[in-house]
């Protein structure tokens, strides 16, 4: 949903994680408001990441898996996104600078 209000602002999303088991999906568009989605899942460490939601999405459909991991330590370093199951494929989003 987030990816919806993502279209106006250059197709960014933010992703935040907080301890001890929250990740949030925000976009804002002057025009539409702001949309957030939440879901609880398991969080090793409290961190902010922007990307391109199409890029994203693209890297979450790859996986093809229930469950994922999605590391990324910085603002300015890249994700990874793995099947947790099978971490033979490995795909690496970009972050947006902000």
């Amino acid at each position: 949903l987030a990816a919806l209000f993502a279209r106006s602002v250059a197709g960014s999303v933010t992703l935040e994680t907080k301890k001890p088991n929250t990740l949030s999906v925000k976009s804002v568009a002057t025009e539409l408001g702001e949309n957030v989605s939440t879901i609880e899942t398991a969080v090793s460490e409290d961190s902010k990441f922007t990307v391109n939601s199409r890029f994203f999405l693209d890297a979450l459909n790859s996986l093809d898996e229930p469950e994922i991991t999605i590391q990324f330590s910085s603002k300015v370093s890249p994700a990874v996104l793995r099947n947790q199951k099978n971490q033979d494929y490995t795909h690496i989003v970009m972050p947006l600078s902000r």
